[in-house]
Parts: structure tokens; C-alpha cells; sequence
């Protein structure tokens, strides 16, 4: 639903900034007509002190994406006297003076994307690691413990008010601090709270659960660990791959320049590319291997292989699956667009969806590669930028395929064969029949098809437990602050 809201020009200039967002003007003019506390009396912001990195030997350093959002951290470790290519960004910033270190009790919030939830508290199990300066550092003036997860629950949502939409992404800034507003009896609840160690020891234990649960993995990773038993290579070796221009790949490390010796003989693309990022070591391993595994290509167990389509969009009608509906795990049929039905009638039954089928995105810098099954029979096509793959599932098993396509193998045969440069990257059906895939019984498909869900099933079920951990803080914050 759209909002048109009146502003007088002179309110928006009372903000250093001038701004002129919706959501930023509604939240002060709530919030003006409210007791409240400003951010100065629960908070001191804390100048991040410049660090002579000549005096540092080896140290734990983290950046924004080192930090997940439930504020667990995965430091890197940073020795100057042992530089590694993957680690290039990090010393180059570094270098750069974005470093700095908090103290025990500080918390730290994203300047970045603030809806991420990356907010840090710093106890014993993390003070000795140093930051990026694309954190705000914060001392709270009341219980730091407390604050820390008033500041991620219950006042989450006004850190979102205050934060600004920037080019890409909403940004904080210091400055943004001073129009956070925290109603005035919510504090004197805190104040007044008389069994505060126990509180803090049931959100200690809370917030120990929680991030206990940081080592859970990705569907990729589990993916890789069951396909690298099976198929008897390192494990390791998918963290070595540099970050691409396809779906796959966009996780992985950046590197610094380099430069490889090959022969003409060794480039395995059809495209005669001649990128470092296809043409080095470990691209030919891994592909080697795919040689190595007995083999056939997907041409050799197809059905069909459909072109999505370009439809006339409209309000209500059939749903449209497109690149952003493919979650590379799941289709997000919630948050679709829509073909009109006249436009929907004039095509041919085999565009419209059908369970079990493969879509395959086939288009697009970062999204090229993405794969997802369909899994129920809701009338569905999907946009142009998608191919469906329909498989003679008396050959081969459905979500093996899907798996192997989204492994390292898969990621790295997506990565070698697209056409294109810049953003304007493109798979054809060319390009998907003749993917490589191994050649093994339907009945070994199925075996390593249950273990990786049953990898997944335990991913799920920790997954559970941490969102029961989160209730219980809620519950317990939302319990303190209902208190008359």
C-alpha cells in the first residue's frame, strides 16, 4: 500500500543530514509524542583509537561478513609476515588503518545493513579480537548484558527507523544515534528489576546456545562434505575456488592477480576463455575428476528441456517463477508475480510446471547456476531467463541430479561453459546437455541422495533449537518490560 504523507520542509532540515525518508520522519514524529530516553543516556559512543598494526604479530581480526546475525563470530587470523592471496582484502584494509579494537562490555552494531541483526557483545570469549571499522562501537550505561539484547529484540525495530537508505542498502551513522528514542518506562523497568543475576544467567546461558550453533552449514557444504566421501576428493578444495561470475562461486574467495602457465591443450572450455579465474590449478583438478568419475552428460538421460518464457504480467493470474523466486534450496512461491490467464492459454502445456521438474537459471552475473526442483503441483511457469529440465527418471534420480548440480561439480562446470561478459552471461541448451555427470547406479543415486538429506535433517534440527533459545530470550525480555 502506498503512503503520501505531508512533511513541512523546516522539519526536515532540523536533521544534519536532510533527510526526507518515510520511515525516518514517521518514527521522530511518533516518538516525539512519547517519554522517552535519548540515546545519550543509555549509550556512550566509543571512538574507535587508530592501532599500530607494526606492534601486532599474529591477531584475530573480523569484518562485517565474518559476523553472522545472531552475533557469532568467525575471525580470520592476520600475520603480515604470512600473507595469503585469499586473505588480500582483509591486509589491504587493514594497511589502511580500519582496524580497531573494543573492550569487554562494548557492543558493536553494523554500519552496514543494519537489518542483518550483526550486533556484537563483547565478553571473555571474544575480547581479544579486532574489528573493521564499519562497526559503531557502543558502552551501554545500564546492564551491558541486558542492553545487548534489548538493542537486537525489542528495540530492533527502531535501530531500522533510524537507519538510512543509501545507493544500495539501508547505512548507520553515528549521527543516526542521536534520534533513537527508548520509551522512558521501559528503563525504569530495567532499573527496577530485582532478580538481575538470575535474568543475566539465563541470557548468558541463552546467548551461549545460540552461538554455540554458528558451526551450522550451509545445504553447499553439506553437499560437498557427502559428494567429497563419496567421490574421493579433499573437502577442502571447494574454499580454494575464487569468486566468479556465476551463483555458485559468489561465496567463495577473492584473490589477487595472478598469472598461470598453460598449454593450449589443457583450456577444457568450449568458449576458449582464457581467464585465470577457469584456467589454474585447482579449476583442472577439479574437473579432472569429473573426468576421472565414469561419466555421461545429461543430454544421455533428458526428457525435455524447456525455455521459460516472457508472459504479459497482471495483478492476479497464473504465478510467474523468476531468478529472485529461486532460493537455490527451495522456489519462494509467496513473493511472485503474476501472468494474465488469456496470455497463459495460449501456451503449450509443457511450459506450465510439473513436480519434479529442474529449473535452471540461465542468465545473469551472480544468479547464473541457481537450481531448484519443483515439489508440488501448483500451476506455475517460469520466467525467460529459466530453463526446465525434465529427466527420464527411470535413468536417473531427481534430487541426485540436483545436487550434483549444485556441488562443486557442478559450480565449476557452470563457471567454465557460460557465454558472455560483464553482467550479459548466458547458458544455453547446448550448454546444459552436454554437462558432465556421473555415470553410477540409480540405486548409489539414492543412497547418497538419503545421506545428504539426512545431514540436512540434523542442519534443520539445530536450526530449531536455536530459534527455541531466541523465543526463550523474547519471552524473557518481553516479560521484564510488561512488568507494572
Amino acid at each position: 500500500m502506498k503512503i503520501i504523507k505531508e512533511v513541512k520542509l523546516l522539519d526536515i532540515s532540523k536533521e544534519y543530514s536532510v533527510r526526507s525518508d518515510l520511515n525516518f520522519i514517521k518514527y521522530v514524529e511518533d516518538k516525539n509524542k512519547e517519554k522517552f530516553i535519548s540515546f545519550e543516556k543509555i549509550f556512550n559512543v566509543i571512538e574507535n583509537k587508530n592501532i599500530n598494526i607494526d606492534e601486532l604479530e599474529e591477531f584475530k581480526y573480523c569484518q562485517i561478513g565474518d559476523v553472522d546475525g545472531e552475533g557469532a563470530l568467525t575471525p580470520v587470523i592476520i600475520n603480515f609476515d604470512e600473507q595469503t592471496a585469499e586473505l588480500a582484502d582483509y591486509y589491504k584494509k587493514i594497511k589502511k588503518g580500519d582496524i580497531f579494537k573494543p573492550q569487554k562490555g562494548d557492543i558493536l552494531v553494523s554500519k552496514i545493513r543494519p537489518y542483518l541483526k550483526k550486533i556484537v557483545f563483547i565478553d571473555e570469549s571474544n575480547e581479544d579480537v579486532y574489528f573493521t571499522k564499519a562497526f559503531i562501537c557502543l558502552k551501554p550505561k545500564l546492564n551491558p548484558i541486558l542492553t545487548f539484547f534489548l538493542l537486537r529484540c525489542l528495540w530492533f525495530k527502531d535501530l531500522n527507523s533510524i537507519s538510512r537508505i543509501g545507493k544500495g542498502y539501508p547505512t548507520l551513522n553515528v549521527n543516526d544515534f542521536k534520534y533513537l528514542r527508548i520509551e522512558e518506562d521501559s528503563i525504569e523497568k530495567i532499573n527496577s528489576i530485582e532478580n538481575l543475576k538470575d535474568i543475566m544467567n539465563k541470557l548468558k546461558l541463552c546467548l551461549s546456545n545460540i552461538q554455540k550453533r554458528k558451526d551450522i552449514i550451509s545445504d553447499k557444504n553439506i553437499i560437498n562434505n557427502v559428494f567429497s566421501k563419496y567421490f574421493n576428493y579433499d573437502k577442502n578444495i571447494i574454499f580454494k575456488l575464487h569468486k566468479g561470475m556465476t551463483y555458485g562461486t559468489q561465496i567463495d574467495g577473492l584473490t589477487e592477480k595472478s598469472i598461470e602457465n598453460i598449454n593450449f591443450s589443457s583450456i577444457k572450455n568450449n568458449n576458449y576463455r582464457f581467464s585465470t579465474r577457469i584456467n589454474n590449478r585447482i579449476f583442472n583438478e577439479v574437473y579432472q575428476k569429473i573426468l576421472d568419475i565414469p561419466h555421461i552428460k545429461i543430454d544421455n538421460i533428458y526428457k525435455q528441456l524447456e525455455k521459460g518464457v516472457q508472459p504479459e504480467y497482471c495483478d492476479d493470474g497464473i504465478k510467474v517463477i523468476k531468478i529472485a523466486n529461486l532460493k537455490n534450496k527451495n522456489i519462494d512461491y509467496e513473493n511472485v508475480e503474476y501472468a494474465s490467464e488469456i496470455y497463459c492459454k495460449k501456451l503449450s502445456d509443457d511450459k506450465f510446471l510439473k513436480t519434479d521438474d529442474i529449473i535452471i537459471c540461465c542468465t545473469g552475473k551472480g544468479s547464473l547456476g541457481k537450481i531448484d526442483v519443483v515439489e508440488n503441483d501448483e500451476i506455475a511457469i517460469t520466467s525467460v531467463d529459466n530453463y526446465i529440465l525434465r529427466i527420464d527418471k527411470s535413468k536417473y534420480n531427481v534430487k541426485f541430479l540436483t545436487y550434483y548440480l549444485r556441488s562443486i561439480f557442478g559450480i565449476v562446470q557452470f563457471e567454465m561453459n557460460y557465454t558472455g561478459m560483464t553482467n550479459q552471461i548466458h547458458f544455453y541448451e547446448d550448454n546444459i546437455r552436454n554437462i558432465i555427470i556421473p555415470d553410477i547406479d540409480l540405486k548409489e543415486q539414492e543412497k547418497i541422495e538419503r545421506e545428504i538429506e539426512k545431514e540436512i535433517k540434523i542442519r534443520d534440527d539445530k536450526e530449531e533449537q536455536k530459534q527455541v533459545e531466541k523465543e526463550k530470550v523474547l519471552n524473557l525480555l518481553e516479560s521484564i518490560m510488561k512488568k507494572d
